[in-house]
């Protein structure tokens, strides 16, 4: 559940249900307060990424896997937020056909479209300016 000043556990933002292992440690919220990422790990080696976001005054959580294939290894993590509320930026690696496939991206919240991907965080300006200093610190993904 989100929940915030105005609303407790009986009237969460919002709600989603999961057997899911939900690390709760990992939520952030953007500075503009209208999206936050979270954590979630449904199997051992495969971590979602579950985006929460403000569209017409209401919440909604949506999931952003690792891959389009079907879970076996892989993650998808946030690595920061694009100031203005509109872009998010994620990490994401995954095992698939016999490869590992590693993508840095710079995602819109209103679609959660990739706008622009690279195979190294560095290419993108975003990832410059904008990556979270933790997720640098703590990322087995840029090591």
């Amino acid at each position: 559940m989100l929940i915030d000043a105005k609303h407790d556990a009986a009237q969460p933002l919002v709600r989603r249900c999961t057997y899911a292992l939900v690390w709760p440690q990992s939520a952030t919220l953007n500075r503009e307060g209208n999206a936050l990422a979270l954590a979630v790990q449904p199997l051992p080696a495969w971590r979602e990424l579950w985006v929460f976001r403000q569209r017409a005054g209401k919440w909604q959580v949506d999931v952003l896997p690792p891959a389009g294939v079907q879970p076996g290894i892989g993650y998808a993590e946030f690595a920061g937020w694009v100031p203005g509320g509109q872009q998010l930026l994620v990490a994401r690696e995954a095992r698939g056909e016999g490869r590992y496939r590693r993508s840095y991206e710079v995602v819109a919240l209103d679609t959660l479209l990739t706008q622009k991907q690279s195979g190294e965080p560095d290419a993108l300006g975003a990832f410059q300016r904008w990556s979270d200093p933790w997720w640098k610190r703590m990322s087995a993904s840029v090591r």
